[in-house]
């Protein structure tokens, strides 16, 4: 056996051992909500209520209700195009929309919102939101991967404040009132003031595309390009669950990420679905469940999801 023959060997049994993965077959249900528009987030604010939005790019932004745990949904439309996420302050939903506005919901269920326009490229889709007081707003948006901005305001959306980079950003979250993470194009940012400042951490190599942090410490990011990255340190190092996407391994593109502790955790994107009950050490790929796009998951517990995607995708698991 050639020297190079046997480096070659050793190196993909190393690729192949370091994320141990198994096929697994589960029972699930398709939820009709009767449209075919891509489905973009899924949250919930208890076991019973919660959202679903989505929205082509360029159409009316969808928003669809539960107050049963998704049995059965109502559906509602807003002034605004495709809504891309839904987060929750205070028992009422805030979403980021295509159109750059920044939605709100009162006591009496009616949506209003707050505009946001970058003073240099105007309004742009804001993938992801947070409240973190009633006054301190956050958003992230950017465009074609070359520029990307952090919106701020400290007065409840009356006006903006704008931190611009040269990442477009995909995801935002906040673990605490002070600290949290913006993740995107190459990139993975971090504040400890609320926002108000921003510093970029020591981390490359994907198109970060979602995060889900459970403390200050403990978090999962994972990326279009196939990786997962766990951080126990707040972001200081990385430990690499799964590389990026190379020619000796299955082609990954992930879209979501969620935990429910350091162990028990689903990772979903383009036609695949993988859960871990310890860490991310092994994974079962949930191997029948319906080709989609998966965008996002909501987890009741580790063995009840919902995932959203594309074309109007609902699977109950």
């Amino acid at each position: 056996m050639s020297e190079l023959y046997r480096y070659l060997l050793t190196l993909l049994v190393f690729f192949c051992a370091s994320c141990s993965k198994e096929k697994y077959d589960i029972n699930y249900e398709i939820i009709e909500l009767n449209t075919t528009t891509d489905l973009r987030s899924i949250n919930f604010i208890n076991e019973n209520i919660g959202f679903i939005g989505g929205g082509k790019k360029y159409d009316i932004g969808l928003i669809w209700s539960t107050i049963n745990g998704g049995t059965t949904w109502q559906a509602d439309t807003i002034d605004a195009q495709a809504i891309h996420d839904i987060k929750f302050y205070k028992q009422q939903p805030i979403l980021g929309t295509t159109t750059g506005r920044f939605f709100f919901r009162n006591n009496e269920n009616n949506w209003y919102y707050s505009q946001t326009s970058h003073p240099e490229y105007g309004w742009k889709p804001l993938f992801a939101v947070a409240q973190t007081t009633d006054s301190n707003l956050l958003a992230i948006s950017g465009e074609g991967y070359y520029w990307g901005s952090i919106i701020r305001s400290e007065n409840g959306g009356e006006t903006w404040e704008y931190y611009t980079s040269e990442h477009q950003f995909f995801d935002l979250e906040m673990v605490t009132s002070t600290i949290g993470f913006a993740c995107g194009f190459g990139a993975v940012y971090k504040t400890e003031d609320g926002g108000k400042n921003w510093q970029i951490l020591d981390l490359k190599g994907d198109i970060f595309k979602s995060m889900c942090f459970l403390t200050p410490q403990l978090g999962y990011i994972i990326g279009d390009e196939g990786s997962i990255l766990k951080t126990e340190d707040g972001g200081i190092s990385f430990q690499e669950i799964r590389k990026p996407n190379h020619f000796w391994n299955k082609r990954l593109h992930w879209n979501d990420v969620q935990f429910l502790n350091e162990n028990e955790g689903w990772i979903i994107g383009e036609n695949a679905v993988w859960r871990t009950q310890n860490g991310g050490e092994t994974w079962e790929i949930l191997d029948n469940l319906p080709q989609c796009n998966y965008r996002s998951i909501y987890l009741f517990n580790y063995q009840k999801a919902i995932l959203v995607g594309d074309s109007g995708c609902v699977v109950a698991i």
